[in-house]
C-alpha cells in the first residue's frame, strides 16, 4: 500500500489534469520534454526523501512532526534543514496543484466562472475537511498522509485513460505504447494492492 501511495504522491492525478490545461497548445516536443523533467524532478526528490528517512529511520518509527529532525543526527544539521524545505516546499506545491485544480473542475463542471477568492476557499475546504475529520476520529498524520495519497492513486488510472483518451491523435506509436503501459502499470499496482489489502 505504501508503495502505491508513493505513485499517488508522485504522479498527483491532479497535477496531470492541471499541467494538460495550463500546456493546451504547446508544442508537443516542449510538452513532452517539460512533462519528463517534472516527472523525474519529483521521482527524485521523493525518493531522496525517501532513502533519506529509511537511513534515519531504520531503527523504529517517529511521529511525522518529528521527521524533519530526525536527519539531523545522522547527516547534520544542514540535512534536517534541506529535508524540513523539501517537506514543505512539497506540501505547498501539492496544495497550490490541488487548489488550482478544484477552481478548473468547478468552472468545467458548472460552466461558469467563479470568483477566484471563493472558488479557492471552496477547493481549499474541501481537500481538508477529510483529513480533519480523519485526525478528529483518532488517525495519526502518518496514516492520514498515507491514506489520502493511496486514495489518489486509485484515481490515477482514471486520469491516465482520460488524458491517453484525450492525446491519442496526438502521440506517434511510441508515445501510445509508453502510454497504454503507463496507464496498465498504474492499474495492475492498484489492483495488487487492494486485493492484497
Amino acid at each position: 500500500m505504501v508503495a502505491v501511495a508513493i505513485m499517488g504522491a508522485t504522479l498527483m492525478p491532479r497535477a496531470l489534469f492541471l499541467h494538460s490545461h495550463l500546456t493546451h497548445g504547446m508544442d508537443r516536443r516542449v510538452h513532452m520534454w517539460q512533462t519528463l523533467a517534472n516527472l523525474l524532478g519529483a521521482s527524485a526528490i521523493n525518493a531522496s526523501m525517501q532513502i533519506v528517512a529509511t537511513t534515519a529511520l531504520f531503527r523504529g518509527a517517529v511521529d511525522l512532526g518529528e521527521a524533519p529532525a530526525v536527519p539531523g543526527p545522522l547527516f547534520g544539521g544542514l540535512a534536517a534543514f534541506l529535508f524540513s524545505v523539501a517537506l514543505f516546499a512539497a506540501s505547498l506545491s501539492a496544495s497550490a496543484v490541488s487548489v488550482e485544480t478544484g477552481v478548473l473542475v468547478f468552472r468545467y463542471a458548472t460552466g461558469r466562472r467563479f470568483s477566484a477568492a471563493a472558488a479557492r476557499l471552496t477547493a481549499r475546504l474541501v481537500n481538508i475537511a477529510p483529513a480533519l475529520a480523519a485526525l478528529h476520529l483518532g488517525a495519526s498524520p502518518v496514516e492520514v498522509l498515507v491514506y489520502t495519497q493511496y486514495v489518489l492513486s486509485l484515481v490515477l488510472p482514471v486520469v491516465m485513460a482520460a488524458a491517453v483518451r484525450w492525446s491519442w491523435h496526438m502521440l506517434g506509436a511510441v508515445g501510445r505504447a509508453a502510454a497504454l503501459a503507463g496507464t496498465v502499470f498504474v492499474t495492475a499496482m492498484d489492483l495488487y494492492s487492494f486485493v492484497a489489502g
